[in-house]
C-alpha cells in the first residue's frame, strides 16, 4: 500500500530522526521512507537517504529486490526518470514483477511512451494488471502522438496502425495471462486504446467481452463513439446504461453531450433528460 501525506510526512519524520539518533535502519525502514519520498515528491531527501546508504553500506540498496524496487520508484515519481532508469539497469537482484513495473508506469507517465513499450518487450516474468495498465497508457500516449501529427501534418497513417498493433498484442498477452478474465480496469484501457486508434468494433467487442462494467467502463465505449462521430450509438448506449441502473457521473455526461453535438443526433439529444 502506498504511503501518503500526512502519513508519508509521518513516516520521513520518524526516520531522519532515527538516523539522526545514530539508529541503523532496516530494510523495511528503508522502503517506507523511499516511498514517503515518492508520495511528497521530495527527491533531493530521497537523493541523501540513497548517497548516506551507499556510503554506509549499511542496507545493501542495489542488491535487495524490495529496497531497489521502493528506490526505481521514488526515482519515477519524483521526475527523475534518468536515474529511475539508472537505478533499474544497475540492480544486482532480480527484479520482481512491481519493479517492472514501476519504471514501465515511471516512463509512462514522464511520457516517454515508446521506452515504455520497449521495456516491456524486454520483461523476463509474466506481467500482472498493473503491467498491462502500465503498457496500455504508453500505447494510449503514442495514440495520442500520432493523432496530433496527423492533425498538424497529415500523416500518422502508418504509425496509428503500428500501435493498433501493439494493443491487439497486449490484449492477446492479457487474455492469456488472466485465466479468470481480463481485469475490469485493464479492459477499460483496452476499450480507451482501441477507440484512440479509431477501432471501435473492437473497442465495443472488449466492452461485451466483459463480465461485469462499472460507470468508468460505460463511459469509456461512450466516449469512444462520441469521439469518433458515432454519436447516434453512444447516445443508445447512454440509454442502456441508465436502463441497467447506473447513474452517470461528470464525464459520463460530458461524453453523452458531445455524442449530442454530432448534426447527425442533435434532434435525439435535444429529447434527453440531464
Amino acid at each position: 500500500m502506498e504511503i501518503r501525506a500526512p502519513g508519508a510526512a509521518q513516516a520521513l519524520e520518524i526516520y531522519v530522526e532515527a538516523r539522526a539518533a545514530g539508529k541503523m535502519p532496516t530494510a523495511s525502514q528503508v522502503i517506507a521512507a523511499f516511498k514517503a519520498c515518492g508520495s511528497l515528491n521530495r527527491l533531493d531527501t530521497g537523493r541523501e537517504i540513497h548517497a548516506q546508504l551507499l556510503q554506509e553500506s549499511v542496507v545493501m540498496v542495489h542488491r535487495n529486490t524490495c529496497v531497489a524496487t521502493a528506490l526505481v520508484d521514488m526515482y519515477a515519481k519524483c521526475g527523475s526518470l534518468g536515474e529511475a532508469i539508472q537505478i533499474f539497469q544497475t540492480m544486482q537482484c532480480r527484479r520482481s514483477v512491481v519493479t517492472w513495473n514501476c519504471i514501465i508506469l515511471g516512463c509512462a507517465h514522464a511520457g516517454d511512451f515508446h521506452q515504455a513499450l520497449e521495456l516491456y518487450s524486454r520483461m523476463d516474468c509474466p506481467p500482472n494488471h498493473v503491467t498491462f495498465l502500465a503498457a496500455l497508457k504508453a500505447c494510449i500516449g503514442v495514440a495520442g502522438e500520432e493523432e496530433k501529427v496527423k492533425k498538424e501534418e497529415g500523416g500518422g497513417g502508418v504509425e496509428r496502425i503500428q500501435c493498433l498493433g501493439k494493443i491487439r498484442v497486449l490484449h492477446r498477452e492479457a487474455t492469456r495471462e488472466m485465466v479468470s478474465g481480463i481485469h475490469i480496469f485493464v479492459a477499460n484501457s483496452l476499450i480507451t486504446a482501441y477507440s484512440k486508434c479509431g477501432s471501435l468494433r473492437e473497442a465495443l467487442d472488449v466492452f461485451q467481452g466483459m463480465k461485469e462494467h462499472s460507470v468508468v467502463s460505460w463511459t469509456e465505449i461512450i466516449m469512444a463513439y462520441a469521439g469518433n462521430g458515432g454519436g447516434k450509438m453512444a447516445l443508445q448506449l447512454y440509454d442502456q446504461m441508465l436502463e441497467q441502473g447506473f447513474f452517470p457521473s461528470r464525464v459520463t455526461l460530458l461524453a453523452a453531450l458531445k455524442a449530442c453535438c454530432c448534426s447527425s443526433v442533435t434532434e435525439e439529444g435535444a429529447d434527453k433528460t440531464w
